[in-house]
Formats: C-alpha cells, sequence, structure tokens
C-alpha cells in the first residue's frame, strides 16, 4: 500500500479532532543562515489553529496562501506537488524544474515537507510548503518536485508533519541553499536533519579518528604528499618545444628549461608568441619536481598544427615520456580565441577601460564567447574523463576562467584550485564586461583561488560583495572564505619564487662563463662603468617609453652619469598565432624614443629587440649595477629574481629599481618602489640606487638573495598543495559537504551548460578527443 495515503488518511482524522490545526513554525524559533545569505525567517507568529494567512499582493501567482477549509488542505497534500501553480509564459519569469530529494525515516500518517524563502516553498509555513510523496519501493526516500525561479537564492529546509500535529524541524543543521539554474535540477539532499558529506575513497576516516579530530581547525590535521596523490595541471600552452622535422615529418618534443642555447638559435621559429604571462610558463614547468612525490600531468595545447592522422601518435609519445595530455585545437579556433583573449579579457584585466563597442560585439549572440566556452570545454574534457576521487586540478590564467565550473559540473569532488598570474582589476572595472557574474560564478567554483598579490585579492574580494553580494571572512592561516550556495572557496595571496637551486647549478655552465668574458670585453670597449639594464616584453604594459624617458630626464639633469652610465635595453618583440608583430604602434614609439637619446647622447644607450637565451641573459644581469622595470601593470615577473642571483654569482651587488604596480615590488626586500609615471621621481629614484652607500647596498642585496633562495617554485607548490589537503580533511571530519551542489554549478552559456551536465559527455559535444 501506498506509504502516502496511509500517512494522509491519519492526518485527516488528525484535523478533524477538536484539538486541530496544523502547526506554524515554533514560537520564538528562528531558523539559522549561512554565512553568504540573506537574514534567516523567523517565527510567522500565527497560532497553531491559524490555518488562513493574509494575502500577498504580489505579481507571482503561485500558493500565495493556502485555504481555511480543512477538506480543501487534504486535497492538496494528496495531490502532492503537482497542484503547484505553475507560472504562464506570460509572467516574464523564467523557470527551473527543482527536483528535491531526501531519506527520512518515519512513522505512518507521518509528512514530510519542504519549506523555505520562496512563495513557491511556502514563505517558512509548513502548511504552504510542499508536500514530498514515497511509496514501497522507494521508502525512504521521499520526492517532490517544483518549479522555482531561475537565479534566484533560495533558502530551504524539509520538516516532519506528525500524526498529533507537532512539527519535526531539521534544527541540527544551517538551513539549505540552491539558486536554481537551467531547465531541470536534481538536489540530492542527503539524509533528513543532516548535511550529506561524501568520504572520498582514498581518506575514509574511522568513527574514533572522526570524534577525536571534530571541530579542529584545519591548520591542526596533518598532511603529505604521497605516491596516490594525482594532481592534473591545466594550462593553454604545454611547457614544452615542439618541433617538426619538414623532411621525415617526425616530431621531436622537449622541456623549456632543457633547450640549450645552440637549439634555441639554430630552431626555424624564433619569434616570441603572445601569452596571459611568459613567465607562468616557467613557473608551470617547474611544478614537475612535484613528480617525486605524487603523479602530476599536464593538459595543454602544443600551440602548432598537427593532423589528425598524427594525433594519435602525439598523444601516446606525450603521454609516456612527458606525461601530458595534447588539446587540439585547429587553428582558425585558437586564433580567434586568442584573439578574444588578448583583446578583450586582457586589457580589463590589466585595469584598462573599455572604450569602444568591441566589448559588445565580442558577447553578442553567437560571437567569442561561445568559442571562448567551447575551448575551455575541450581543455576540461581529459581531466573529466580521467578524474578520481580525491584529485587536485591546478587550472592556470584567463585562458580557462570557465573551466572551474565546468569541472566542478562532471568532477564534483574535485579539488580545484585557480591560478592568477595577472592582476585582477577594481570592481568598477570589472564590472564593465558583460559576463562579469558568470566569470565570478564560475571562479567561486574552485576551492582555492590564487593571487600574487593581495592587493588583486582584495578586488577580487570586492567584486564578490559587490555584484554577487557575497561577504567574505578571514580564517586562521592567512586565509579569505566565501561561502557561495554552501561551497567554500578560499582566497589566497603569496607571491611565487623562482627555482634556485637549479639555476645556480646551471650558472656553473661553460656557456654562462664564455658570455661573461664577452659581456666585459664589451664594457670596457664602450668606457662605460655603470651598467643599468632592462628586460621586458614590446608591449605598453611593460612601460618601456617611460623607462627610456626617466633615463633621459637622468643625463639631462644629472651631468656627472653622461660619460660613464650606459642602459642597455632588452625589448622582446611579440607575435600573434599567425605571426604577425603585435603592438606596432608602440614598437615605433620605443624606437623613436631610443633614437632620440641616441642622438643626444651618443653611446648611453643599447636597445636590443630580441630574446636572450639564458647564457648570454644571465652573463649580462652579473654584470649590471642595476635592473630597471617599469610596468605599467603586471602581475608576475620573475626577472627580478633571476637578476639578484646572477648578480650574485658575478660578484656584484646591484640593485633593484622597481615599479609599484608591479606585484613582485610588494615582496622582494630592499627594492626600489617608484611610480614610472612621474619621470623626475623615477629617474631620482634610479640615482638613488647608484649612490647608495656600499654596505647598504649590501645589506639589502643580502636579503634578496636570501629570500630568492628561500621561496622557490616547489615550496610555494607544496604549501598549496597541503593547505588544499589539509581544507578536504577538516571538511570531511566535520561532516561538511566536499561535493559541489547543483546550485553552485552554475555560470555558462545555456548550451554548454546542457552539454556539460548531461550523464555522459558525448564525443561531438565536447570536441572529439581527450587524452588517455
Amino acid at each position: 500500500m501506498d506509504r502516502t495515503l496511509k500517512r494522509n488518511s491519519s492526518l485527516e482524522k488528525t484535523l478533524n479532532s477538536s484539538s486541530g490545526g496544523l502547526p506554524t513554525i515554533p514560537s520564538g524559533g528562528t531558523l539559522s543562515s549561512r554565512t553568504n545569505s540573506q537574514s534567516s525567517i523567523g517565527n510567522t507568529g500565527g497560532s497553531s489553529n491559524d490555518l488562513s494567512r493574509p494575502s500577498i499582493n504580489s505579481t507571482p501567482k503561485a500558493r500565495l496562501s493556502r485555504p481555511s477549509s480543512r477538506e480543501q488542505i487534504l486535497n492538496e497534500f494528496k495531490q502532492g506537488p503537482d497542484s503547484t501553480l505553475r507560472l504562464s509564459s506570460g509572467s516574464g519569469r523564467v523557470l527551473t524544474n527543482v527536483e528535491f530529494q531526501v531519506t527520512a525515516n518515519t512513522e505512518v500518517g507521518d509528512l514530510v515537507v519542504v519549506t523555505g524563502s520562496s512563495l513557491e516553498l511556502g514563505s517558512w509555513e509548513p502548511r504552504n510548503g510542499v508536500v514530498l510523496s514515497t511509496d514501497d519501493r522507494r521508502y525512504p526516500m521521499w520526492t517532490a518536485i517544483v518549479d522555482l525561479p531561475t537565479g534566484q537564492t533560495i533558502e530551504y529546509k524539509y520538516a516532519i508533519m506528525k500524526q498529533d500535529g507537532a512539527i519535526a524541524w531539521e534544527s541540527d543543521i544551517e538551513n539549505r541553499m540552491i539558486t536554481p539554474e537551467g531547465t531541470s535540477v536534481v538536489l540530492e539532499d542527503g539524509r533528513f536533519n543532516s548535511e550529506r558529506a561524501r568520504l572520498l575513497n582514498k581518506k575514509k576516516q574511522s568513527l574514533e579518528k572522526g570524534k577525536k579530530d571534530l571541530g579542529k581547525h584545519f591548520l591542526e590535521l596533518q598532511a603529505s604528499l604521497d605516491k596516490n596523490d594525482t594532481i592534473y595541471i591545466i594550462t593553454y600552452r604545454l611547457p614544452l618545444s615542439t618541433h617538426r622535422d619538414p623532411v621525415t615529418g617526425k616530431y621531436t618534443f622537449e622541456w623549456l628549461s632543457q633547450l640549450s642555447d645552440s637549439k634555441l638559435r639554430e630552431m626555424d621559429n624564433t619569434k616570441v608568441m603572445r601569452s596571459m604571462s611568459r613567465h607562468a610558463t616557467y613557473v608551470i614547468e617547474n611544478l614537475r619536481d612535484l613528480r617525486s612525490r605524487c603523479n602530476v600531468w599536464y593538459v595543454g595545447g602544443l600551440g602548432i598544427d598537427v593532423s589528425e592522422e598524427e594525433q594519435e601518435n602525439v598523444e601516446k609519445e606525450l603521454a609516456e615520456k612527458f606525461q601530458c595530455i595534447p588539446v587540439f585545437l585547429p587553428r582558425d579556433m585558437s586564433s580567434e580565441f586568442e584573439d578574444f583573449c588578448h583583446d578583450i579579457l586582457k586589457p580589463v584585466f590589466h585595469f584598462f577601460h573599455p572604450t569602444d563597442r568591441n566589448m559588445c560585439c565580442a558577447f553578442s549572440a553567437g560571437a567569442k564567447w561561445q568559442l571562448y566556452n567551447a575551448v575551455n570545454l575541450r581543455y576540461v574534457t581529459p581531466v573529466v574523463q580521467n578524474f578520481n576521487d580525491g584529485d587536485i586540478v591546478f587550472v592556470f590564467d584567463l585562458e580557462l576562467l570557465m573551466a572551474p565550473t565546468l569541472i566542478g559540473s562532471r568532477a564534483r569532488t574535485a579539488n580545484v584550485c585557480f591560478f592568477f598570474n595577472t592582476p585582477f582589476p577594481s570592481s568598477e572595472i570589472f564590472r564593465t564586461l558583460p559576463i562579469r557574474k558568470q566569470i565570478l560564478n564560475s571562479l567561486l567554483n574552485s576551492n582555492f583561488i590564487q593571487f600574487h598579490d593581495y592587493n588583486y585579492a582584495r578586488h577580487f574580494l570586492s567584486c564578490c560583495s559587490t555584484l554577487l553580494g557575497i561577504e567574505h571572512r578571514p580564517t586562521r592561516g592567512g586565509l579569505m572564505l566565501l561561502i557561495f550556495n554552501g561551497h567554500h572557496c578560499y582566497i589566497r595571496a603569496c607571491h611565487v619564487g623562482i627555482d634556485a637551486p637549479s639555476l645556480c647549478e646551471r650558472l656553473k655552465e661553460p656557456q654562462v662563463t664564455q658570455e661573461l668574458e664577452r659581456w666585459k670585453a664589451k664594457f670596457a670597449e664602450s668606457g662605460k662603468q655603470v651598467i643599468l639594464c632592462g628586460y621586458d616584453d614590446l608591449e605598453p604594459l611593460t612601460g618601456i617609453t617611460l623607462k627610456l624617458s626617466a633615463f633621459r630626464n637622468i643625463l639631462n639633469g644629472f651631468p656627472e652619469f653622461r660619460k660613464n652610465l650606459l642602459l642597455i635595453q632588452v625589448a622582446i618583440p611579440l607575435h600573434d598565432s599567425r605571426g604577425e608583430l603585435m603592438h606596432k604602434e608602440y614598437v615605433n614609439q620605443v624606437h623613436a624614443a631610443s633614437e632620440q637619446i641616441e642622438k643626444e647622447y651618443p653611446g648611453s644607450l643599447m636597445l636590443l629587440t630580441e630574446k636572450m637565451p639564458f647564457g648570454p641573459r644571465c652573463a649580462l644581469f652579473a654584470q649590471c649595477d642595476a635592473l630597471v622595470m617599469a610596468s605599467v601593470r603586471h602581475g608576475l615577473s620573475l626577472v627580478p629574481f633571476e637578476f639578484v642571483l646572477c648578480n650574485e654569482f658575478g660578484g656584484k651587488k646591484g640593485s633593484l629599481v622597481v615599479s609599484e604596480f608591479a606585484a613582485c615590488s610588494r615582496v622582494i626586500p630592499g627594492a626600489m618602489r617608484t611610480n614610472p609615471f612621474r619621470d623626475e621621481d623615477f629617474a631620482k629614484a634610479i640615482v638613488k640606487c647608484l649612490r647608495q652607500a656600499p654596505h647598504e647596498r649590501q645589506h639589502y642585496h643580502l636579503q634578496q638573495v636570501d629570500w630568492c633562495k628561500t621561496h622557490t617554485v616547489e615550496r610555494w607548490a607544496e604549501t598549496i598543495l597541503l593547505d588544499m589537503k589539509r581544507v578536504r580533511e577538516s571538511m570531511i571530519i566535520n561532516g561538511e559537504d566536499v561535493k559541489r551542489a547543483a546550485s553552485c554549478r552554475v555560470g555558462l552559456v545555456k548550451s554548454t551548460y546542457k552539454e556539460i551536465s548531461s550523464n555522459v559527455l558525448k564525443a561531438d559535444q565536447v570536441g572529439g578527443r581527450g587524452g588517455g
């Protein structure tokens, strides 16, 4: 016999008794709320015998109140969730079909009701809520289907309406939350009156350990890396050099750091390709050092076209020799994708306010934003296909902003960390993006978000507060916590260093010594005794023109430096995926400024427009007295750290003059921070460094060397990994849900969301090939 009918017949006897009346929320009772939610709804103020509620004048017509007739109330209960009035298409609201599922052990005559903060769920009045149904086959699983407004955050709880008229609330947990998205959502809410926690297969906890560690902060837990841990690193471009022999057609691959200077000079393609942060490639490659303690897999593109016939062989070779999974994009697709990232996203994230209609055109229907999501889908597909509970996923930079929500929609227990190697703009600039909320929603699907500068983290927190209404709270360990629809997202700010042991070892190579002698001879020939150097990409963000202007002011205002001061500026031209030179107008400005200085003060400036291999670059740094950076905005630059170690190798005690708009200026000790937009102040800062007393210069130099040797890439990555594992361990022990709820997986364009939310990722939906 159907259990629901038994409970309804029993309830009818209760209503017909003299003591009757459905109960309201207990007097004085207040439902708790989550940190990122609105204030919770308290007591309605009605008595247990008052069956009617005042009418509410509102446009929606869905269940504003229940009639006072006991027979009509019972009829609605018996009809179940289908009795809920559905909004018509003329109401102007978009609805999502939501199925509630909860496991509850009840007695004959009891009813399970879901009620919450929306009118459709009864506005916290159990009598006006949605009744769940069950039968002999499904019991103790109770279900109900209801249409809820799409995009509206709703708090709710389950309640059991007893046969005697009492109401049993979920009193041991906080309000549940949902933000309906898409056409349909299934909520698997676990057991009644308990948060659903998923114990990962690799980390099952005993009852005794759980009781012992319950309530501990994550910093108090022990964590370590082991061979069972798997880390997927998703990056737009793999840190590999790929070369195809024009005669045999065979592909050869090599890690970028292992390329010798001679090989770099012999390669046909000497053009430097544009990227969001070229220095991030160095950091990503150095994460290979973690392979001695855990499994590390790379997922990314190769930057060259590979024919379909050769893709399978390339995949096999990269998987066996490099533990890399390639993502193949057609040339036209990759070119349009890169154009969108560099022309639309990069300027906004580097604090440039859009002033033309290219922004609107890029996000119009069927334009590049849909292409952006499609490319992100291709990159996450190999991870989704190979994912196991407990795996950690690292996602890097602006090219993959939608990856966290794409991963979370299929790999719901994935431990995801998103890395920003670029700045993050203030809310006033970020809000100019038409898809601002989609980006934030996707990023908040991450478990950790890593910034190199706290200022950028502060901007991100401000955007979450301004645009989403989500406030953060500080936690022990220097982290900031955001709770997004019940999902915990931690914000971290810690600047990465360089691989100091490997660099110091490579400085002993013979080629470095040979280049060192060559630079010494060149400087002796020029007669210059004080050497300044700059090493930047040839683009407006690096501020080369500002640096040249300040250098000209030094020569004009300080005559004593005119004879013995030399600036060596290395400006690396950038090219797009089509091989065309970028920023041509700025390139002309740099050449014009250098020609003017050379005309007024011959021999004072050496402009080199090429990328230097390792040997000549390090030899140059070893002989310079100061490094000058004039970045207009820079998220990650490792040049100052390399300069310090090379300077130490060459026996110099050089100084650093760094723009205050570069993230590294806030972490490296003893650097002279300056505003490059103030020519005179910039020039005075350089002169101050050159006039610095030897003992003072040595003091700061030793601090800088110690910082560079201590803060390595491996240590930085290990700290992040251990924090992620401790937080996950703490959540499991405390009974919190580590599985992303359906309400959290939002932020996609509609077509992509439907594809990724299906039960099976089809090959034609995700772009065919993934890694194996």
